[in-house]
């Protein structure tokens, strides 16, 4: 065996621990250990630790392991990365499910592969001291958004399923980015945002807020999925499933050892703080988890949960309709990476902490 083989392999069974992996790592069909073949990875924004696990993944050899050679970019918002991927420019990305159904119903090409986040993180986020603890408080609020964004666009069927008088809650525009600082500064009363977005750096400073997820009222969606285009998956389903296969070792090892992966993904990452990433990292573990991932495996897309998505795509946003849901996505890569019942507990008790109280 080549000089450095060994080594990578004993990467991979150390860092796991007891985590199951049903299938052992072998390199594609004609590539030796040192010819990888070369995988294009678009992010859906800027790398942070809700994307741990890719650096993970990257470093620890869970892709390398596989035969591909994974090349990470950032993202520029989940429409963008869906238009990217659906044209060819990257074999696979992750992309807020959302999005992904929006692009396929305007005549993009793309399929599900797994979801990272098994909940959708958008909802209302407000200071403590706003007093904001059921949907008919926002009445008389004032609540910043950036126009367009999928949380000012459902948020009056959010205001629909919970009776909230939407007349008397004033929108503000705000630019990315604006958001926070203008709660902080008074400007506006409320967010309407992403959880996963504005949550970290509040919880890292030990700012106080509520948040009311839309998914607890009934607008549930699934989020951030891995996906590639139907003709890349036909004709390159053994790169596809590796892909797939590396990217959620990586999230059980960010979901088993926190710690380590703050490190790993703090030297991929310049000029965010260690409290930050590993807020982010606890958010996404957190948005992740579900009681079919723990049958089914990490990653599992949930028939419903995929229809529903859909649906509030074409009712809400704006969508077309999508006639072939079932073609929108695949399980076929789920379930080769499993944990344990006491895993899954470590899992949801590290996770818990970052949810709001």
């Amino acid at each position: 065996m080549p000089e450095g083989a060994v080594s990578r392999r004993c990467v991979l069974k150390g860092a796991l621990g007891s985590v199951f992996l049903l299938g052992g790592p072998t390199f594609i069909r004609h590539a030796g250990p040192f010819t990888l073949r070369k995988v294009r990875f678009q992010l859906s924004w800027i790398p942070s630790g809700d994307y741990a696990y890719a650096f993970v993944a990257k470093e620890l050899g869970f892709w390398s392991e596989l035969g591909l050679d994974v090349q990470i970019d950032r993202g520029f918002g989940s429409s963008r990365t869906a238009s990217d991927v659906a044209a060819g420019q990257y074999e696979v990305g992750e992309a807020s499910f959302s999005m992904v159904a929006n692009t396929v119903s305007k005549g993009g090409a793309l399929v599900g592969l797994g979801a990272r986040y098994q909940k959708s993180p958008i909802g209302i986020m407000a200071l403590k001291k706003k007093g904001l603890k059921r949907p008919k408080d926002l009445e008389g609020m004032t609540v910043g958004s950036a126009p367009g964004s999928a949380a000012s666009v459902l948020f009056p069927a959010f205001a629909r399923a919970t009776g909230i008088d939407a007349s008397k809650v004033t929108f503000q525009a705000l630019s990315p980015g604006a958001g926070p600082p203008s709660m902080l500064a008074g400007k506006v009363d409320a967010l309407a945002t992403f959880y996963n977005s504005s949550a970290p750096s509040f919880i890292a400073k030990g700012i106080a807020f509520d948040f009311l997820f839309f998914a607890d009222h009934g607008l549930d969606m699934l989020d951030q999925t891995f996906i590639t285009q139907p003709r890349t998956l036909k004709e390159n389903r053994e790169m596809v499933g590796r892909f797939v296969e590396g990217a959620l070792k990586g999230a059980a090892y960010t979901y088993l050892h926190p710690e380590k992966a703050v490190e790993i993904t703090l030297r991929h990452l310049q000029g965010q703080t260690r409290e930050i990433v590993e807020v982010a990292l606890g958010v996404a573990t957190a948005l992740g988890l579900s009681s079919l991932v723990e049958q089914k495996g990490i990653g599992w897309m949930d028939p419903a949960l995929v229809g529903g998505s859909v649906d509030k795509v074409v009712r809400y946003m704006g969508g077309r309709e999508i006639r072939d849901v079932g073609g929108l996505y695949t399980n076929e890569f789920i379930g080769k990476v499993q944990l344990t019942a006491d895993q899954w507990e470590k899992a949801r008790s590290y996770g818990q902490k970052y949810l709001p109280s």
